[in-house]
């Protein structure tokens, strides 16, 4: 059932929206998610709507609060945006969980049978040895797409408040009237800046590559 969506100011969409937020934060982060929610998917359905709702209503403000509300409304984008890449981690962490545990069932159930006579090998315990050093490299991985996970969400996050320092700058220099070569160090420097940031995701995917390749 659709959620009607409402509001009479963008502070007041904007509240919607952060309240909900909240909600579906509290409900990722509690429990493990299974591939099929559709409750959690009609909840940051209607959020995103309540994001959009508030992106409308924004215009319609005074000139003077536009700017924070937009800046507010960006930043609720991105955490959303965040929000959902944690979701998809828990489901993709829940059904490998599951799936090593039918492995598991499915190997202790397993009897090994000789050619000759009625005589029984029992291979469980070398299975079970290299069943452990596959669950080992395996939560080697897991462990390390983690933090891979986590340095993407501090590099986003910096990206976010370089591009928020970015536009406040540009706010002062248009009302300070600086000039255009001070605007230019300002964008050479952003560009460094970016420089910086998707050379440190490059990096990040090669360290795990050759971690990878090593457990492997």
């Amino acid at each position: 059932m659709e959620t009607a969506i409402h509001a009479s100011s963008a502070n007041q969409a904007i509240s919607k929206a952060m309240m909900l937020y909240h909600e579906v934060k509290h409900t990722i982060c509690s429990q493990p998610i299974a591939e099929s929610d559709p409750i959690l998917t009609q909840k940051l359905s209607t959020l995103n709507a309540w994001i959009e709702k508030a992106e409308e209503l924004h215009m319609k403000e005074p000139p003077s609060a536009r700017v924070q509300l937009k800046q507010r409304i960006m930043q609720l984008r991105a955490d959303t945006a965040d929000l959902v890449n944690r979701m998809e981690t828990s489901r993709r962490q829940l059904a490998k969980r599951l799936a090593e545990d039918k492995r598991r069932q499915e190997l202790l159930g397993t009897k090994f049978e000789a050619h000759k006579g009625d005589t029984y090998i029992d291979m469980l315990g070398d299975d079970m040895a290299h069943y452990g050093r596959v669950q080992g490299a395996s939560q080697a991985m897991e462990d390390l797409l983690s933090h891979g996970e986590m340095i993407k969400a501090t590099l986003y996050d910096q990206r976010n408040m370089i591009k928020r320092t970015k536009r406040r700058l540009m706010d002062v220099a248009h009302t300070l009237g600086l000039s255009n070569t001070v605007l230019r160090l300002i964008e050479q420097r952003t560009m460094q800046d970016k420089a910086i940031l998707y050379g440190g995701m490059v990096l990040t995917l090669v360290i795990m590559w050759i971690l990878y390749s090593r457990l492997g």
